[in-house]
């Protein structure tokens, strides 16, 4: 077999079982992840919650592969930390794959969800597998789900952009339950996002109902005042842009008067 055959054997087969049997397990395992020490904040430092996972890996990755015949005694693993980093190694080429299940957890003391802060668009692959833990009751209670990245991606109308990359966040009601069977899906990147943080830029300035309180909106509104009073300007970046004006303009007129 060629290397692509044991991708897409990994990709399509081994990577969607193995990401929900180890959420099952976690799931089932509450005094192990009673015992864990968890991190707070956005820091990746859930040591305790990566090793744990790692184990089940190999052991799922046994039992899942033994049901393979064409595959089995052909491929072994090896899982490091922090996340599951699982490399893949096939034995008759030595040829190693490298794949990944981002883990993530958050804490909620009354909600049925969690919201926690994403990765950065720019690098974000929305596509990799995700195990993601809602911890609650002091964390002695805990509630796993999973999916592929873009599952629990939250974006709305009213977003703020950072100032850096922005960082769409990941909702944990988003991702499957465990007694969904694997949605493999895979979905294209938004390859339009400065576009689409732009329209959301201007619709919290519009919105009367968002509380503008950030300094992102007061840059947004300084940026169009100052076009609005150098029509020479604006007429040029008009031009530059090949945007019709007087349409552009129309519809923010009324900020200059807030």
């Amino acid at each position: 077999m060629k290397k692509k055959d044991y991708e897409d054997f990994i990709d399509q087969d081994l990577m969607p079982k193995l990401t929900r049997q180890i959420a099952s397990k976690l799931q089932n395992s509450q005094e192990e992840l009673q015992r864990c020490k968890w991190a707070e904040g956005e820091a990746n430092t859930d040591t305790d919650f990566s090793y744990l996972a790692g184990q089940k890996a190999k052991n799922i990755f046994q039992e899942i592969i033994s049901l393979y015949p064409l595959f089995k005694n052909k491929i072994t693993v090896e899982v490091q930390s922090p996340d599951l980093k699982i490399f893949f190694t096939i034995l008759d080429s030595k040829i190693t794959i490298k794949r990944k299940i981002e883990l993530k957890s958050g804490y909620t003391e009354k909600a049925n969800d969690v919201i926690i802060p994403g990765s950065t668009i720019g690098k974000l692959d929305i596509n990799i597998w995700v195990i993601f833990v809602l911890r609650k009751n002091n964390n002695r209670q805990f509630d796993i789900r999973y999916g592929r990245y873009y599952k629990g991606l939250k974006i709305t109308e009213n977003d703020l952009f950072q100032d850096r990359t922005p960082r769409p966040r990941l909702a944990w009601s988003g991702f499957q339950k465990i007694e969904d069977n694997p949605d493999d899906k895979v979905v294209e990147k938004d390859k339009e996002w400065i576009k689409r943080y732009a329209q959301v830029a201007v619709n919290r300035i519009i919105n009367n109902k968002i509380n503008k309180s950030s300094w992102q909106d007061d840059l947004v509104i300084e940026i169009i005042k100052y076009l609005l009073h150098n029509p020479e300007i604006l007429e040029e970046i008009m031009d530059k842009l090949s945007i019709d004006k007087n349409r552009l303009i129309a519809k923010i007129k009324n900020i200059e008067n807030n």
